[in-house]
């Protein structure tokens, strides 16, 4: 049996789980141009799935070699290490890899969704917003104004709801 390119890179006895597969927006959002895409890499799914040859497996894929800019960018997060980098490494859009993992390994896809449920509650997300010189902002005090804000209950006649449910027996 030959043996892939990655296998020396990996430890084969490491179980690899869904914190080993990570998802990127590429382009980043400092960077304008085109519409953003959320990315896989696609050596750390064929791993995740236990698939030798995932091109072979699935071919129809969409997939692309990683540029010199993404691949720096991928390594400055910290979502590959240089090695795999070296031996040249894959993107391939998540919301495809995804649907491949619902139809085709339903086990993984839960593990790996539990794993992002779980990610999200304990990572808050950070927005910023650009605040322009000149414009003031204005904040609310969402308890004021819950409390001046009361819902008017809806006023229910008592006869003509008795009449109602007369008329519906």
């Amino acid at each position: 049996m030959k043996k892939s390119k990655f296998a020396d890179l990996f430890d084969s006895n490491k179980v690899w789980t869904a914190a080993d597969v990570k998802e990127y927006s590429w382009p980043p959002p400092e960077r304008d141009g085109g519409e953003k895409q959320v990315m896989m890499i696609q050596e750390q799914v064929a791993m995740f799935l236990g698939v030798k040859s995932f091109k072979r497996r699935y071919p129809e894929l969409k997939r692309r070699t990683i540029s010199a800019e993404e691949r720096d960018f991928v390594l400055s997060k910290g979502l590959v290490t240089e090695a795999l980098c070296d031996l040249g490494i894959t993107a391939v859009d998540a919301s495809e890899v995804l649907d491949i993992m619902l139809s085709d390994y339903p086990h993984k896809y839960e593990e790996y969704r539990s794993h992002q449920r779980q990610k999200q509650l304990t990572e808050p997300e950070v927005v910023v917003e650009e605040v322009k010189p000149g414009v003031k902002t204005e904040t609310v005090d969402l308890k004021e104004q819950k409390l001046e804000q009361k819902p008017e209950l809806p006023k229910i006649d008592p006869e003509k709801l008795r009449q109602e449910m007369a008329a519906a027996a």
